[in-house]
């Protein structure tokens, strides 16, 4: 699974705080159930899989056509 997203900053706050994150997407995400850390080697997030999106609602039926 690879990330194709354009460079992104994020502000994350937290408690009060902020902190600024850069994600890299020049580099395929790990994986599923990989845990991220932080710097002092503690886990800090998990990748999880994408999903499935639910459907949308059912589209009209459109004007009938010309007879010829």
């Amino acid at each position: 699974m690879k990330f194709t997203l354009a460079a992104v900053l994020g502000l994350f706050i937290v408690g009060g705080t902020s902190a600024q994150v850069t994600i890299d997407v020049s580099s395929p995400s790990p994986g599923a159930g990989s845990v991220l850390g932080d710097a002092a080697g503690n886990g800090v997030a998990s990748w999880q899989a994408a999903s499935a999106g639910s459907q949308g609602a059912q589209g009209e039926q459109g004007p009938a056509g010309d007879t010829g």
